[in-house]
């Protein structure tokens, strides 16, 4: 109360904050945004560049369903732990030239997650200025393209595959480089393919290729097995049942006949698919691993669909070998 010309009246003072109010519902509703987005967010630290880098301050749920961390276990740490050995160090020093610059900035590299399963990842990453003009943060936006990334690959590897049967004179041959574009299309340390003899009574090794000392040690001491009957052994059980078999050399091995050179190599896990020609099963590509972080779906997923183009192919290529010897048997009568 304050008296003014003799009487005493109420002093009121009004104070607009129909602008806060609109911040503040900005800010709730931006929150909200970030927090439910699909897309993985992540807030860092303006500076440092140099090791260890600008910390993390947030991330959003996204970001923990992507990754397999949780937000206690990324505050304080730098992005780079999601970097590994296949992160594309390219467009990593493309990326640290534009943070150089304070310039925003986009790229897709290899992350990895907290299990060490390999990703896709296409992120975005743009600096945050305050009201006078001071970069304070950098805001990253990161989305999982795996999926699109590997159907990408996948049609590159059908057409190296489809060139390398039309281009290679020789079955074999063809045979052999086309199981190796599978084989280091996926890191994978060895690849077989087993056909269907004549008769179908059994399927014949036809063709190996080993990726790395595990594969070759494996190649080596299990050269002496050349076939399997129906049913017998992985490649017979996949011929017999038409369909995709993993075993994991741990669990599921059992009496499978190369148990021991398998499990001397150091693979981890073997798996195949079937191939098919006119709706029926012609033979079976085979694949081990030492890694424990393949992801086995995943590849059999990318690969299964190959086992149509392969039969073509595959039957395509004998029918020319066998009229190639067949005119050059006439030529010498």
């Amino acid at each position: 109360m304050i008296t003014y010309k003799g009487t005493r009246v109420s002093l009121v003072l009004l104070h607009d904050v129909t602008q806060k109010l609109k911040e503040e519902l900005r800010l709730k509703l931006l929150e909200s945004v970030i927090t439910n987005a699909n897309d993985a967010v992540i807030i860092t630290e303006a500076e440092p560049f140099a090791a260890p880098g600008p910390r993390i301050i947030y991330v959003n749920e996204a970001f923990t369903r992507m990754t397999g961390y949780t937000e206690e276990e990324v505050l304080g740490k730098n992005p780079r732990m999601l970097q590994g050995p296949k992160t594309d160090q390219k467009e990593l020093d493309r990326l640290r030239r534009a943070m150089a610059n304070w310039e925003s900035c986009e790229i897709t590299t290899i992350n990895y997650k907290k299990n060490g399963q390999e990703f896709w990842s296409q992120f975005s990453i743009s600096p945050v200025a305050d009201s006078s003009g001071w970069f304070t943060h950098w805001i990253s936006i990161q989305r999982d393209v795996t999926a699109q990334k590997l159907e990408e690959q996948k049609r590159e590897l059908i057409a190296k595959i489809m060139s390398i049967f039309a281009e290679e004179d020789r079955f074999l041959e063809a045979m052999k480089a086309a199981l190796k574009q599978l084989v280091v299309f996926q890191s994978l340390d060895a690849g077989e393919v087993w056909l269907a003899n004549a008769d179908l009574t059994k399927v014949n090794l036809v063709s190996r290729f080993a990726n790395s000392e595990a594969g070759s040690r494996f190649i080596s001491q299990s050269q002496n097995v050349q076939s399997f009957h129906a049913g017998e052994g992985l490649p017979g059980k996949i011929w017999k049942e038409n369909r995709s078999i993993v075993v994991e050399v741990d669990r599921e091995l059992g009496d499978y006949p190369r148990k021991d050179p398998v499990v001397q190599s150091g693979l981890r896990a073997a798996f195949g698919f079937p191939i098919h020609y006119n709706q029926e099963t012609i033979g079976v590509v085979l694949f081990g691993t030492s890694s424990t972080q393949s992801d086995i779906k995943s590849i059999l997923g990318a690969f299964e669909p190959m086992g149509e183009m392969l039969g073509a192919e595959i039957h395509r290529k004998k029918v020319q070998d066998e009229l190639l010897q067949v005119f050059n048997t006439a030529q010498d009568i």
